[in-house]
């Protein structure tokens, strides 16, 4: 606390010199002079607690010695247009000694034959210049369109030796090169790719990324530092080679706490399946407490052999379901070339029989419903019993508009003594068309609006009458044209009576989900 004082103390100090210290640009003392009686330390903390209030410019203009002084932090990260890697367009040379973070935005032109290589050559520069920062460390790249990166420009940037952070924005390049890059990568200890989901696969990904990652991947010092690595192959695709099961692919991973893969499914192609037919075990992974699947296959030995380590278990469809039951959506997925196998009721439950634990703490499931679904909640509370978390996806059969059984589910998941936090989006039948907002008069979506949220009111009491008194907070999806959210009612006691409450910032107080996947967007928006 006495140190929290002492730099709000040496803040307003540093902001009545900003205010007397007329000598903008000059050598004259004024109030710098008390600043130069502190620190180092505290100097630099003053300075890093003003820069995110935009503070920090308007004190460097005060006197030289301030502008020296908060140099290595004003200077840390800077922004470089990529169209502009020049010798007379890049950053000044004064600045590189103080540079952290460079983050290279816009498109690579090209260059070659076409163009005059003497004034343009970004390889040339960048070697020049990311050897004289001693202090980088990190290199964004973003806002590039479909243009890529020059290769000769990507093994300038991943050569350097004190290089730890890479990550990039969409593809890197789009040509797959005439040989195999060869160079000697940093030791990174995070690369990040991230590629809109809703691309077309022509847009996905390229060979030349998948190639690129192989020769970082395959050198020993990357392995032995790479701490987080973040890359549209396998985890973010959607086919891969099936004569090498995952279970392989990642059988190098002893370590590995946390395994998400949320893949669209192709026509024709087979459900998600890690282990293959046959397969013995063991699993190579008696760590993990994280499995996220889309579209699982109920015949996948991986569910009987889970480990008593697995705390979050989530089977899904990617995308969401719903988004294949309203024409317009599915229209867009299907120029993506994806389809939704979701599972059965009858499917889901041979799964969640073969991974039973007493020690699953979140679950997640996506399935289809009927009449005799109430088995499969029943199943639930038995095999999943110190819940606090469950998130639920159920949807009725097409062509069936009968009332949601809700006090059913809710007796069928009496037993869950600890659960905290209910998500549903049970596909109600009274729920309005989610992209209907533009077409409709406002008072005829304000009675939608009042009617499902009515809904929802009616469903969250009926829940809350049968599970017990641990339940924290229960949500209801609302869908949208573009945002798809959840609709929390916080659970209160009275006297010895509960009752529910609206209050739409319950799940963002406790840093719980808030929010479903976005509406794919259209085609003319990308």
């Amino acid at each position: 606390m006495r140190f929290m004082w002492l730099i709000r103390k040496r803040k307003a100090a540093v902001a009545r010199v900003s205010m007397t210290d007329t000598t903008y640009g000059g050598d004259g003392d004024g109030g710098s002079s008390r600043l130069r009686r502190l620190d180092d330390d505290v100097l630099l903390q003053i300075y890093e607690e003003l820069r995110p209030d935009e503070g920090l410019r308007p004190l460097s203009l005060t006197c030289k010695w301030v502008r020296e002084s908060v140099k290595p932090v004003l200077f840390t990260s800077v922004y470089q247009a990529a169209e502009s890697v020049t010798w007379e367009q890049f950053i000044p040379r004064h600045l590189w000694p103080y540079i952290q973070k460079v983050c290279f935005l816009g498109v690579w032109l090209p260059w070659g034959p076409a163009r005059d290589d003497r004034h343009y050559r970004p390889s040339e520069v960048l070697r020049d210049a990311l050897s004289e920062m001693p202090r980088l460390t990190a290199i964004y790249i973003a806002s590039m369109e479909d243009s890529g990166v020059p290769w000769e420009v990507q093994d300038v940037i991943l050569s350097r030796p004190s290089l730890r952070v890479f990550e990039v924005t969409e593809r890197l390049y789009t040509d797959k090169p005439s040989n195999v890059p060869s160079f000697t990568a940093a030791p990174l200890t995070c690369y990040r790719q991230v590629i809109e989901d809703f691309r077309k696969p022509e847009h996905r990904y390229s060979a030349a990324d998948s190639l690129l990652l192989c020769v970082l991947l395959g050198q020993q010092q990357v392995q032995a530092s790479i701490e987080t690595l973040e890359a549209p192959i396998l985890l973010r695709g959607e086919d891969w080679d099936h004569s090498k099961p995952l279970v392989h692919l990642f059988g190098q991973m002893p370590a590995l706490q946390e395994l998400v893969l949320t893949v669209g499914h192709r026509d024709g192609s087979e459900l998600m399946r890690l282990c293959p037919l046959g397969w013995a075990g063991p699993l190579p992974w008696p760590e993990l407490k994280t499995l996220i699947m889309s579209h699982p296959d109920p015949d996948d030995l991986l569910y009987s052999s889970l480990p008593g380590t697995l705390r979050h278990l989530a089977l899904r469809c990617w995308p969401r379901h719903y988004f294949f039951q309203l024409y317009a959506t599915r229209m867009i997925l299907d120029d993506y070339r994806w389809s939704s196998p979701i599972l059965s009721f009858a499917a889901m439950a041979k799964i969640l029989r073969q991974c039973q634990s007493d020690r699953l703490d979140k679950l997640e499931i996506e399935f289809t419903g009927d009449q005799a679904d109430i088995d499969l909640f029943r199943l639930i509370s038995h095999a999943f019993p110190n819940l606090s978390t469950l998130m639920i996806y159920r949807y009725r059969p097409r062509s069936v508009d009968s009332e949601v059984p809700v006090v059913e589910i809710g007796k069928a998941l009496e037993p869950l003594s600890r659960l905290r936090y209910l998500y549903l989006h049970l596909d109600f039948p009274e729920a309005p068309h989610p992209l209907f907002d533009h077409f409709l008069p406002s008072s005829v979506l304000d009675m939608q609006h009042v009617r499902m949220m009515r809904v929802f009111e009616q469903s969250a009491r009926r829940i809350v009458r049968c599970i017990g008194p641990s339940l924290a907070i229960v949500s209801f999806l609302s869908r949208g044209p573009s945002e798809n959210t959840w609709i929390p009612y916080r659970v209160e006691r009275i006297g010895n009576g509960r009752i529910v409450m609206l209050d739409t910032h319950a799940l963002n107080e406790r840093g719980l989900v808030s929010s479903d996947d976005k509406t794919p967007p259209p085609p003319a928006l990308f």
